[in-house]
């Protein structure tokens, strides 16, 4: 039996969302770029030439983000036991069901520990449904774009500064033209991992997901997300973990996996030396890889400059880690510092990057 959830099937297991709304602030813990293990310093390239070279995931060999859908009571119920493992994630929420208990202090916190909200619209209603199209299927009759905007509005009342990414309910792209000018990434329901130079699109980035309970009992065990993020690593790719209720919980809204099992996986996933981040942290990373590697470039007198421009919604601050044969390295007239971990870092924001002998 294919381990992998369909749209069809998270149509069928998912209902529409209904609750009622919230407010407030705090702040977002600032993003830093996790290192690589370090075994032994390496040496500032001294060769000739330049040959500049995007490290692809930050250094690491491959990289997993934890998606964790619908913002649902088990979510909250288990949020102490994902918090323990220090991992960033993303979670897409559906602030209709801000009334549950819990619900504002625990996402708040999620920000507060550097992990991602995302956009899953107000109501999780197919975009069909929208507009009083299907009142019944879809309370309050919202238009795709006051889904969007509204939960955009809420997720930064919690103290996060932006939103940069999206998740599709049922995984219907029936979204994606009202999502393109809004965001940086958006994830979908379809298979498979990510590559980082593939031609993917960032607007319906594949997952990996799974029937859950109760087929089996509890859902599956940690040995079937350790397969996949042994797969992730041979292959130097990117997986998302598409993730819905977290067992045990008071409130089985379906596609339950057991909480062990997934925070197993991440334990896996750490000892393998794998980069684990959110979607906004890692797709950032693998869009900045590409304009880099794109860039324009010009050569006068020995000089040698590439430069690119940042894509809507790109988060601030973010940097893509670079090799070059030898030379010098530089942006707005200052020489970037070599790492001992093998790598240049450089500036996405700066918009350019320089190289001399």
């Amino acid at each position: 039996m294919n381990r992998f959830v369909s749209t069809f099937a998270l149509s069928a297991l998912m209902m529409p969302l209904a609750w009622g709304g919230a407010e407030t602030a705090s702040a977002e813990a600032a993003f830093t770029l996790p290192q690589p293990a370090l075994t032994a310093p390496v040496p500032r390239p001294a060769g000739a030439g330049i040959n500049l070279k995007v490290l692809p995931w930050a250094g690491f060999h491959s990289a997993v983000s934890y998606t964790f859908d619908d913002s649902s009571p088990s979510q909250i119920e288990n949020w102490p036991k994902i918090k323990a493992e220090h991992v960033r994630s993303t979670f897409y929420i559906v602030p209709n069901g801000s009334g549950q208990s819990g619900y504002e202090t625990t996402f708040k916190d999620i920000v507060a520990e550097g992990n991602e909200l995302g956009n899953h619209t107000w109501h999780h209603c197919k975009a069909a449904q929208l507009g009083g199209a299907d009142p019944a299927g879809c309370p309050g009759g919202f238009s795709v774009d006051a889904e969007l905007d509204k939960t955009t509005d809420y997720i930064k009342s919690l103290g996060q500064s932006d939103v940069w990414t999206m998740a599709y309910p049922f995984g219907d792209t029936g979204y994606t033209d009202a999502v393109k000018p809004r965001f940086l990434l958006a994830r979908g329901v379809f298979p498979g991992l990510v590559g980082a130079s593939d031609n993917t699109d960032p607007y319906v980035l594949p997952m990996v997901g799974y029937p859950g309970d109760p087929n089996p009992p509890g859902g599956e065990d940690v040995s079937v997300f350790n397969a996949d993020l042994d797969r992730a690593e041979a292959q130097g790719k990117w997986l998302i973990f598409l993730l819905h209720t977290l067992l045990p919980t008071s409130s089985n809204w379906g596609l339950g996996e057991n909480v062990a099992a997934v925070t197993g996986s991440m334990e896996h996933a750490k000892s393998r030396g794998m980069w684990i981040d959110s979607v906004v942290n890692i797709g950032s990373y693998w869009i900045g890889e590409r304009l880099v590697e794109h860039a324009a470039k010009t050569e006068s007198g020995g000089v040698t400059t590439w430069s690119w421009t940042l894509p809507p919604h790109f988060p601030g601050g973010r940097v893509v880690r670079v090799t070059v044969n030898g030379g010098t390295l530089s942006q707005a007239g200052k020489a970037l510092a070599w790492d001992p971990h093998g790598y240049y870092e450089v500036s996405l924001d700066a918009g350019s990057l320089t190289w001399k002998k």
